[in-house]
């Protein structure tokens, strides 16, 4: 989780003092009023993260009592990131964390804060009790709770991490060794072969070597992988020139003709034809020719 960009200074947290004071001015201490300059804060604060703040959150109790939480901090699909109950100057605040302890209430990173003094709860065990009548440890009760991660996500993001790190080496090298293996060995070729069509059988039966997903130009633009099966090399610059707005018309067709899943409604869109399977490879081809034969053209006119 990012770290907050909270100080002192900024504006959320001074109005939160302000208008404490402001209570305290017209002996205003009950929670119903004391509790709202902390939620805007903590709104504030879950705002910097993509998170929502959900004041008065009823959920179940691990013995299946119905509880309502002050306010719980939701991130963008709806998990909780951290829970808040809030209690005015006459509460007991240690008091108030047995008593929802044992109503049920969530204690992996809740916090627990009246005007005062804020404690901190994560994994079931206290970690902060601070006075937050002083700014520093006020952002820094803050900080606690938003930096939470909750052990199984951290053991995730570690095992993302990893994977992230070292997979790409692994499918490299075994791209090699079926790459090698594919022309050495014929057994292999056969084998391959025989597993494709298994594949086009079994899970498209539509599968095609000509058909395409996602085009990729070279850094150099000199290769076009089309697909997994074929790449087309020795592109000449002179395709380039020939533009269709600020890109060139290779260019445009590789970002054109691929398969694209609208995020909303999962709407594939395929360019690939059953029917005509070589169609995308073939208008490749014939751009590319059309790109040269024009630049041939325009080099070719007298100048103006």
């Amino acid at each position: 989780m990012p770290q907050l960009n909270l100080k002192p200074s900024h504006k959320v947290v001074r109005d939160y003092y302000a208008t404490l004071q402001q209570y305290d001015q017209h002996d205003i201490t009950h929670e119903g009023a004391v509790s709202n300059p902390f939620a805007f804060l903590l709104d504030a604060c879950a705002k910097q993260v993509n998170a929502t703040l959900v004041p008065q959150y009823p959920m179940r109790a691990p013995k299946g009592n119905r509880i309502i939480i002050d306010g719980t901090v939701l991130n963008e699909i709806g998990l909780p990131l951290a829970y808040w109950e809030a209690k005015d100057m006459d509460d007991d605040l240690a008091r108030a964390v047995i008593d929802k302890r044992e109503a049920g209430y969530p204690l992996d990173n809740t916090l627990f804060q009246n005007p005062q003094r804020v404690i901190l709860y994560q994994n079931d065990a206290e970690v902060l009790d601070l006075d937050i009548t002083e700014p520093a440890n006020l952002i820094a009760a803050l900080q606690y709770l938003f930096a939470y991660v909750p052990p199984e996500l951290d053991n995730w993001q570690t095992a993302v991490t990893d994977f992230r790190e070292h997979v790409p080496d692994l499918a490299n090298r075994l791209k090699e060794l079926i790459e090698q293996r594919h022309k050495t060995d014929p057994a292999f070729k056969k084998a391959f072969t025989d597993f494709y069509d298994t594949c086009r059988t079994s899970i498209n039966p539509e599968l095609s070597q000509d058909a395409v997903e996602k085009m990729r130009l070279s850094r150099d633009k000199t290769q076009l992988k089309y697909n997994d099966f074929l790449t087309l090399d020795g592109i000449p610059s002179e395709v380039y020139a020939y533009k269709l707005g600020n890109r060139s018309a290779l260019e445009w067709v590789v970002d054109q003709y691929r398969v694209k899943t609208d995020k909303r409604s999962g709407v594939v869109n395929d360019p690939n034809r059953a029917d005509e399977p070589r169609y995308i490879v073939d208008l490749v081809g014939r751009v590319m020719t059309v790109s040269l034969r024009t630049m041939e053209v325009i080099e070719g006119l007298p100048a103006l």
